[in-house]
């Protein structure tokens, strides 16, 4: 069955004075007069039921996240002690919805983004859950035409073409100098990694299991006791020791074969939200 996880982490630093610690970024209703959080919460329900939609972010944030997305089940709003960055948030959201459903197909989307059009986003998102679910062992992820050389992001070099709008991915390119961006933009190859990402549940977690195989025992343990009274105890005593590191650095670029990219729109960003660290719009 297809999930998707939210990851709406993050400490509230940087749009500082407006977002803070108690109110981070991503709950701040900027545009539209919704929150970030509420607007990735709706591209994602027009493809899935609320049942099937997860949050992940820290404890001290539950209560905002829960007055922003009402519909979800308390259940579905998990919490982190501390943040141990996005390898640790995917590793232990994965497993709490693999405990529940084995089979689960997960879409992992950001909560600080403005993408639009929505129904082009939705027919990549669909495109990705359709690729995950042909190929077993797959990893998908979604890639952005790059709008011009930027040493901010991530970029994926496309490989050989498998159907329409998917493609193997040759490698990784984590934020290259200036010269190599440039180089990537004008090869045609290369697309910004946009941080959103598509797998079954027990393809990742065996990825975090071969490549961090402590966190991943550590988070086993954790979710063992999920649905009983030492949850809290195992949570503050085994998370704090999770491996600090992207999920990027963690799986992404270790992963020889097995990735592949779901091409996805042109992306153009305003230099002011792109000094903040903040979202990025996706035009058609």
């Amino acid at each position: 069955m297809r999930h998707a996880v939210i990851m709406a982490g993050g400490a509230g630093v940087r749009l500082w004075p407006l977002s803070r610690r108690s109110r981070p970024k991503q709950t701040l209703r900027l545009f539209s007069g919704k929150s970030l959080l509420r607007q990735s919460y709706e591209r994602v329900a027009a493809m899935l039921k609320p049942e099937r939609i997860h949050v992940i972010t820290n404890d001290a944030h539950l209560p905002i996240v829960s007055d922003e997305l009402p519909e979800l089940p308390e259940a579905n709003l998990i919490g982190e002690p501390v943040g141990r960055d996005t390898a640790a948030a995917v590793g232990l959201a994965s497993a709490v919805v693999a405990k529940r459903d084995p089979e689960a197909v997960i879409g992992i989307f950001t909560a600080d983004h403005i993408i639009t059009p929505v129904n082009r986003f939705c027919a990549a998102v669909e495109r990705a859950f359709e690729t995950a679910e042909r190929y077993p062992e797959a990893l998908v992820t979604m890639g952005i035409t790059p709008a011009r050389p930027d040493t901010n992001y991530g970029y994926v070099w496309r490989g050989d073409q498998i159907s329409e709008g998917v493609f193997r991915v040759r490698k990784f390119k984590e934020k290259p100098d200036l010269e190599s961006a440039k180089e990537y933009c004008s090869s045609g190859e290369y697309y910004w990694n946009s941080g959103m990402f598509t797998w079954r549940a027990t393809t990742i977690l065996g990825k975090l299991k071969e490549h961090l195989s402590q966190s991943y025992e550590s988070i086993r343990q954790i979710v063992d006791a999920w649905d009983t009274e030492e949850r809290r105890s195992r949570l503050e005593r085994l998370y704090h020791n999770l491996t600090k590191i992207s999920i990027d650095f963690a799986v992404m670029e270790r992963t020889v074969t097995g990735w592949m990219w779901v091409r996805g729109r042109r992306s153009s960003r305003s230099s002011t939200l792109t000094t903040m660290g903040m979202c990025h719009r996706a035009a058609a």
